[in-house]
C-alpha cells in the first residue's frame, strides 16, 4: 500500500502532540517525546483502518484525522467497515458501546471534509473519538464521531448511551439554538443527526444586498437558524372526538400521529360528518412535516371529499377535490405557496329537464416575503346546459424543491354534445448553481412555458403558447428570450419572438419581433425584487 493510493494518517491525541502515519514509512516523529505506548496504539489502529477502509469501493482516502485514537473500541471500526460497504447511514440500534453522528459539508476549497457543527457550536471532545473523512472524488463524505459511554462525565455507564449525552459531545443541548451561513446550510443533505436527534429549521435571515446588513427585525445574525430536537421513542397517538349540533348532527373525528417516530412527523387525520340537509362528509388530512429530504421541502396534503343529496326530483354529486400546501421555508425568496380549491361538480338537472347553472372557483395564494402577498382568482361559469351533461375539471400543484422550484396546474372541461375544450397550463422551473441569497434568480437559468387554448365561439378556438428562457449574465442582470404565438382555428395568427435584458432593480429592455416584419423596441421598469 503505497502513499499514492492511501495517502497519510494523521493522528492526535488531544494534548499536542501529533504524528504521521504512512504506509511504506511508517511512523514519523513530528515533536519530539511522543512515548513508546502512543506510537505502538498508533500503528495498531491505523493499520485496522486502512484495511477496514481499503477494501471499500471507490474509497480512495485523501487524509484520515483521528483525534485520542487509543479510544477507538473494536465496534466502531467495525461499524466504520461496515458502514463503507453498504450502509448510508448507521443508527444508534446498531452501537451497543456507543454512539455515532453522521454529518456532511463542503469546504471552500472543493474538498469533502466533515464537520458539519464544530465550526458553529463549541468544542467538547472528551472521552470521544472524532475520525474525518476526506475522498479524492471530491462528493460526498462523512464525519462520524463516537462518545465512549461513561466517558467525559456522562456517568451513563456501557451501553447506556443517550441522545442527551450525543449532543453534550457535540456541544449542543436538546433545545439549543444556533445559527449556520446559508452556503454550508445548502450543501447538506440531511439534518438528522442521530435516529432521535434532528435539526429544526427556525428562521432564515437574509441580506440586504446594498448594506449588508441583517434583515431581521429582531437583530439575529444573516444565516439559517437551527434548533436541536429530541425524539425519544416512536410514539402513536390515536384521539377519537365526536360532537354533535343541531346543524350538521354527530360529528365523529379520528386522528392518528406518530410524529415521534424517528423525528417525521407524520399525521393523519379522518373525520366524517352528516349534515341534515346535504348528507354525509368525509374529510382525511395527511401531513408530513419533514425537513428531512434533500429539498428540505415540508409537504401538506388535504383531501376531502363529500356526497351531498338534494331535493325530491334531483341529485346532485360533489367532490370538493383536494388542497395541496407546500412551503419551502429554505428557499431565497421565502416564498409560500398556498392553493385553495379543486372542486370538480357534477350535476344533474332535475326531471322537467331545466338546464343547471355550474360554477366553480379558484383561488391560489402566494406570499413572497420580498414581493409581498399575491392573491389569483379564477372562476369558470356554464349556464344553459342540458341534462346528462358533465364537467370534469382538476388543477393541481407541484412544487418540488430540485434548487429551484417548478409548478403546473392544469384545467380541462368537456361539454358533452358539443365540442368545447378549455386547456390552460403553466410549466415554471428554475435551476441554480451555487444556492445563495438571490442565486436562485441570478445563478441559475430559467424556463418558463405556457399553453392555453380556449373555445372561442361554435367553430372557433384560440390558442396562445409562450416560451421563455431566462440566463443570468451578471448578478444584477439576466438576459431572456421568449417566443409567443397567438391563432384561431380560422387560420389568422399573431407570432412574436423577442430578446431582452432585465437590470435587477431598474429597466427592462425588450426588442420583440413580429411574424410580419415588424419590429418594437421596450424600455420599461420592473420591480427590483422580480
Amino acid at each position: 500500500m503505497g502513499t499514492d493510493s492511501l495517502g497519510f494518517l494523521n493522528v492526535g491525541f488531544g494534548d499536542g502532540r501529533w504524528i504521521n502515519v504512512d504506509s511504506n514509512v511508517g511512523i514519523s516523529r513530528r515533536r519530539r517525546g511522543i512515548r513508546r505506548n502512543y506510537v505502538k496504539e498508533s500503528k495498531r489502529v491505523a493499520a485496522t483502518l486502512f484495511d477496514g477502509f481499503a477494501s471499500g469501493p471507490n474509497e480512495k482516502l485523501m487524509d484520515l484525522v483521528v483525534r485520542n485514537c487509543e479510544l477507538i473500541p473494536e465496534v466502531v471500526i467495525n461499524q466504520l467497515r461496515m458502514h463503507f460497504m453498504s450502509k448510508p447511514k448507521l443508527s444508534l440500534s446498531e452501537l451497543k458501546d456507543g454512539a455515532l453522528w453522521l454529518g456532511q459539508w463542503y469546504t471552500e476549497n472543493g474538498y469533502s471534509v466533515n464537520d458539519v457543527l464544530l465550526s458553529q457550536v463549541p468544542r467538547k471532545d472528551n472521552g470521544g473519538v472524532l475520525v474525518y473523512v476526506a475522498r479524492e472524488r471530491r462528493v460526498g463524505s462523512f464525519q462520524f464521531r463516537h462518545h465512549r459511554p461513561g466517558g467525559g462525565g456522562s456517568g451513563d455507564g456501557p451501553g447506556r448511551t443517550k441522545p442527551e449525552v450525543i449532543t453534550r459531545t457535540l456541544g449542543l443541548n436538546v433545545g439549543s439554538h444556533f445559527c449556520m451561513p446559508r452556503e454550508r446550510f445548502n450543501r447538506l443533505d440531511h439534518l438528522q443527526l442521530f435516529d432521535d436527534v434532528e435539526m429544526r429549521v427556525d428562521k432564515v435571515v437574509d441580506v440586504d444586498p446594498d448594506s449588508g446588513e441583517s434583515l431581521d427585525s429582531e437583530g439575529r445574525p444573516a444565516g439559517v437558524h437551527l434548533t436541536v430536537e429530541l425524539f425519544e421513542k416512536p410514539t402513536v397517538e390515536i384521539v377519537p372526538a365526536f360532537s354533535f349540533n343541531l346543524k350538521t348532527g354527530m360529528v365523529g373525528t379520528l386522528s392518528l400521529s406518530d410524529k415521534n417516530f424517528r423525528g417525521r412527523g407524520h399525521r393523519v387525520s379522518l373525520s366524517a360528518s352528516r349534515s341534515q340537509s346535504d348528507g354525509y362528509e368525509t374529510i382525511i388530512d395527511f401531513d408530513n412535516p419533514r425537513f428531512l429530504s434533500k429539498g428540505k421541502t415540508r409537504y401538506a396534503w388535504t383531501l376531502r371529499s363529500s356526497s351531498l343529496a338534494g331535493g325530491t326530483g334531483a341529485s346532485r354529486t360533489k367532490h370538493t377535490g383536494s388542497s395541496v400546501s407546500t412551503t419551502t421555508p429554505l428557499d431565497a425568496t421565502g416564498a409560500l405557496s398556498l392553493h385553495l380549491g379543486g372542486r370538480a361538480e357534477r350535476q344533474w338537472g332535475d326531471e322537467t329537464h331545466e338546464p343547471v347553472n355550474q360554477l366553480e372557483l379558484s383561488t391560489r395564494i402566494v406570499n413572497d416575503k420580498r414581493k409581498g402577498a399575491e392573491i389569483r382568482t379564477g372562476h369558470r361559469q356554464e349556464l344553459g346546459l342540458t341534462r346528462g351533461v358533465n364537467m370534469n375539471w382538476m388543477e393541481g400543484i407541484v412544487n418540488s424543491f430540485w434548487r429551484g422550484f417548478g409548478r403546473i396546474g392544469v384545467m380541462n372541461s368537456f361539454l358533452k354534445g358539443r365540442l368545447g375544450m378549455a386547456l390552460g397550463g403553466e410549466i415554471h422551473a428554475q435551476g441554480t448553481t451555487s444556492p445563495g441569497v438571490r442565486e436562485h434568480y441570478w445563478h441559475g437559468g430559467e424556463i418558463r412555458g405556457e399553453r392555453r387554448s380556449l373555445f372561442v365561439g361554435e367553430d372557433r378556438f384560440w390558442t396562445k403558447t409562450i416560451a421563455e428562457l431566462r440566463v443570468p449574465v451578471h448578478e444584477r442582470a439576466s438576459l431572456f428570450w421568449f417566443a409567443e404565438v397567438a391563432s384561431v382555428a380560422s387560420g389568422s395568427s399573431v407570432s412574436t419572438v423577442g430578446l431582452g435584458l432585465k437590470f435587477l432593480g431598474t429597466i427592462s429592455v425588450v426588442y420583440s419581433v413580429n411574424m410580419d416584419g415588424s419590429w418594437t423596441w421596450k424600455v420599461l421598469p420592473v420591480d427590483p425584487h422580480t
